[in-house]
């Protein structure tokens, strides 16, 4: 099938959003597909995106030039790739997490998957979203959680339950070279602990900061963030077992990854976008969840409803309240003591990857239009 990926994404960039679409791209192809990615070009076209992403250069990607026009940018570039779309053979169908370009080419006969990882966030979107729903080439749409799913067949009682399908997000199984291919900083035979992602509001740096504080003799990695964001903390953070690595391309992540014994996911009850503002606490699904399970490595993680979909206390993960503590204190402790506990958790993880939620098998799920995850 020739499928076309209508992404909003920058390709190149550090969003977790373009790590989720070339990801995808990839997962499609894998599973059989002749997949092209529309996306708008990074500050440097000369990258290797594939690279970057440590994805194979098994798809097409075509990067579509815009103005810097904020109030305009979304149409032209929705016009564009319509205007692209008729200079060639039309494809299979449609999948997209760019609404207006999905829009713009609803008219042309093929079927329209839309994903969307959160509510419209104006009326204006709302009223576009509710004119794809309408639209007779509309198949399904695609969220990324339970609670998700609810609130869309809340928010639009003409979307059909059968319409929607929960694919939470994914991971790929690492590859097991990159296990010793960097030295971590940090003390040998003290627990190395882990957390990578963003530093926004929410993220629980501050909660790590303070079990840097209670757990000097564990070394804590932070891996991620904006130079604006890296500034802030490291003006706050005065512990010499808290180390900042900074932004990561997500192609070298393994460096990291295989060499922390437990990894951290302290999201708060509210969980900002870039720039602070916002709230995905409700709806998300986080990536760094999947990529941790991938590495087959411990998780504590904030007990919140949304990660309950995914994570089972005691099973595949340690599940805390995300403002005690104590309890993430005595967690940690309990995991680096414990390896039996440690080592049987993580191995659950690796194995509901492989067996749930690996990128392929969500590629499949969402062009099935199944599910189900047992």
């Amino acid at each position: 099938m020739k499928l076309y990926y209508l992404s909003g994404s920058t390709i190149p960039s550090r969003t977790a959003n373009s790590v989720h679409v070339m990801k995808m791209c990839q997962a499609f192809s894998e599973i059989g597909h002749d997949v092209t990615l529309f996306s708008r070009p990074g500050e440097n076209p000369l990258e290797d995106c594939y690279a970057f992403y440590g994805v194979d250069r098994t798809f097409a990607i075509e990067r579509i030039r815009c103005s810097r026009l904020a109030g305009w940018r979304a149409l032209e570039y929705a016009w564009k790739i319509r205007k692209y779309v008729l200079s060639r053979s039309l494809p299979d169908l449609f999948y997209a997490r760019h609404l207006f370009s999905l829009l713009c080419v609803a008219n042309l006969g093929r079927p329209l998957i839309y994903e969307a990882h959160a509510l419209p966030e104006n009326p204006i979107k709302r009223l576009a979203e509710l004119r794809l729903f309408l639209h007779p080439n509309f198949d399904r749409l695609v969220v990324i959680s339970e609670s998700l799913r609810r609130d869309y067949l809340d928010l639009f009682p003409i979307l059909r339950s059968e319409k929607i399908v929960v694919a939470h997000d994914g991971a790929s199984i690492p590859d097991d070279n990159m296990a010793e291919s960097s030295d971590l900083p940090g003390r040998p035979g003290h627990p190395q602990v882990g957390y990578v992602g963003h530093l926004y509001p929410g993220r629980g740096i501050d909660l790590i900061q303070m079990l840097a504080a209670r757990l000097p003799q564990v070394d804590f990695h932070i891996v991620g963030g904006t130079e604006e964001d890296l500034r802030y903390w490291r003006n706050r953070s005065r512990q010499p077992n808290l180390i900042f690595h900074g932004y990561v391309p997500h192609g070298r992540l393994g460096t990291y990854m295989h060499q922390f014994d437990i990894v951290l996911a302290p999201y708060q009850r509210r969980v900002a976008l870039a720039g602070g503002k916002g709230d995905t606490s409700r709806w998300m699904s986080p990536m760094k969840i999947f990529e941790y399970m991938s590495y087959g490595k411990p998780i504590i993680a904030s007990d919140l409803p949304v990660l309950r979909e995914v994570l089972d206390h005691g099973r595949n993960a340690i599940l805390v309240d995300p403002e005690d503590v104590a309890s993430w204190e005595q967690s940690i402790r309990d995991l680096a003591t414990n390896k039996e506990l440690a080592e049987k958790i993580g191995k659950q993880a690796l194995l509901d990857i492989r067996e749930k939620y690996s990128w392929t098998r969500r590629a499949c799920r969402v062009l099935s239009g199944r599910s189900d995850y047992k």
